[in-house]
């Protein structure tokens, strides 16, 4: 049997494992899935002259930080569409390519699923863009909504803002009451409540978790 965690440190790496521990890709890792080396060199194309504003990396490797996390989350069936997902989940939205081209390119599922993931801007004014990512996560198939919770995984480990943080932390309690969740949802979701702990509380976090080791009174 594994010891328990004896300092803060520990008992945070152990709380954030595998968010934290994901494997880097590989080539071999899209020898034997075809759609996904595809929708990467799409992808790359698509992306070829957008940076990520918080980083100035180019925007495909938030493309692969998403398919990453997500193998370290789900490993059963469609892994290559899934992965081809990842890897076009923002094509729409930030490119011109259109949900049209995507099906012709690589099938009705994987394009209706992008088309899923992508926002309706007009609807954000209407409404706000947490209420229209509240009410998008409970409408999500679960096929998107993997997607979309590694993709908020991505987007928090790549220094964004505090608003943000916060914003998302919102999503995710709204979205653990209100919405069934499969065991890899759950696994992603407390991924990602930890992790946003553990950088908005930065500061506090140490002492609350010592009081719960024993280490104070």
């Amino acid at each position: 049997m594994k010891d328990a965690p004896k300092t803060v440190d520990e008992f945070i790496d152990e709380l954030t494992k595998p968010a934290d521990d994901i494997p880097m890709l590989t080539y071999n890792d899209f020898l034997n899935t075809p759609k996904t080396f595809a929708a990467l060199e799409f992808a790359k194309k698509a992306h070829r002259d957008q940076r990520r504003q918080s980083t100035g990396n180019p925007y495909i490797f938030h493309c692969l930080d998403v398919l990453e996390i997500l193998r370290a989350y789900k490993t059963s069936k469609n892994l290559d569409e899934l992965g081809a997902i990842c890897m076009l989940h923002d094509v729409v939205e930030d490119t011109c390519i259109t949900r049209e081209e995507l099906e012709a390119e690589f099938g009705k599922m994987i394009a209706d699923t992008v088309w899923e993931l992508t926002n309706d801007e007009q609807e954000i004014k209407k409404i706000g863009k947490e209420a229209y990512i509240n009410a998008k996560l409970l409408k999500m198939s679960n096929y998107a909504l993997i997607v979309k919770l590694a993709d908020m995984l991505a987007n928090i480990r790549d220094f964004p803002p505090d608003n943000l943080l916060n914003r998302i932390l919102n999503h995710m309690t709204y979205l653990k009451k209100n919405r069934a969740l499969t065991k890899n949802q759950q696994k992603l979701v407390r991924a990602i409540r930890v992790h946003l702990l553990k950088t908005l509380y930065k500061n506090e976090l140490p002492g609350i978790l010592n009081k719960w080791l024993g280490k104070t009174k």
